[in-house]
């Protein structure tokens, strides 16, 4: 099953976009923190992150939580995808580890392919 790990610290999206992707079949863990969420990443080993970047969230903390995954053996091959909203800068974001990002007010569609297209991405990488 493929495992999903969604950090945010607010609660009412992350449990509407929890609910939704459980719906669709997949595994979903979420941190309310950016900590809580490495310690996660380290021991559950998620296929995806999505990690939120709207102004509600301390955006400093996110920035050194994709920082230090992509540092780490474990977390550098683990694709993060950037909940943003219209004050970020996409090329910003790629050049910080962010594999891709998506706009807030999330389209849960468009989420959907992105989450199909990262899965597509990772399994042709992977070594036959």
């Amino acid at each position: 099953m493929i495992k999903l790990l969604l950090v945010d610290n607010n609660k009412e999206s992350c449990q509407i976009l929890e609910q939704g992707l459980k719906e669709q079949g997949y595994d979903v863990i979420t941190a309310q923190q950016e900590e809580q969420g490495l310690k996660l990443a380290n021991t559950e080993s998620p296929n995806l992150i999505f990690l939120n970047m709207t102004q509600e969230v301390p955006r400093v903390n996110s920035w050194r939580m994709v920082n230090v995954l992509k540092r780490s053996q474990k977390g550098q091959s683990i694709p993060v995808v950037a909940i943003v909203d219209h004050n970020l800068n996409g090329q910003l974001l790629e050049k910080a580890g962010f594999n891709t990002y998506v706009r807030m007010p999330v389209s849960f569609r468009h989420l959907l392919l992105r989450i199909n297209v990262l899965l597509n991405r990772m399994l042709i990488a992977q070594p036959s």
